[in-house]
């Protein structure tokens, strides 16, 4: 939990400074989210593996947040820039429907955890 705690601090201001260099967040939003998704799968798969397996379960979780976490700040950032630019567009409407939003998919899930399991 440590290490997850330190890659939260330290993840986000490194792809941040990757951004600003190329000049693309969504660039950099689509490599941080494709590896996200890829080291996701990671974490379950490996924990099958005979040797060593649950070590390397735990391994992967560190590097999931060092692409997730990321991810997020650069979808708040390219938000708020996107708001800034649309004529009568609110940073605090599209909180709050991103909210809304993570609210009900929430609840939607839980339904097909019980159907398909975790």
């Amino acid at each position: 939990l440590g290490i997850n705690a330190l890659v939260g601090i330290i993840a986000p201001p490194i792809w941040g400074v990757l951004a600003d260099k190329l000049q693309s967040r969504h660039r950099v939003f689509i490599v941080t989210f494709t590896c996200a998704a890829i080291a996701s799968l990671l974490v379950p798969v490996s924990a099958y593996i005979k040797i060593a397996g649950v070590i390397l379960s735990t391994a992967f979780i560190p590097l999931l947040n060092f692409f997730r976490l990321p991810s997020q700040s650069l979808l708040d950032a390219t938000s708020v820039a996107a708001s800034e630019v649309v004529p009568g567009m609110e940073y605090s409407d599209v909180r709050m429907w991103l909210s809304i939003g993570f609210t009900i998919m929430s609840f939607a899930y839980s339904p097909l955890i019980n159907v398909f399991g975790v």
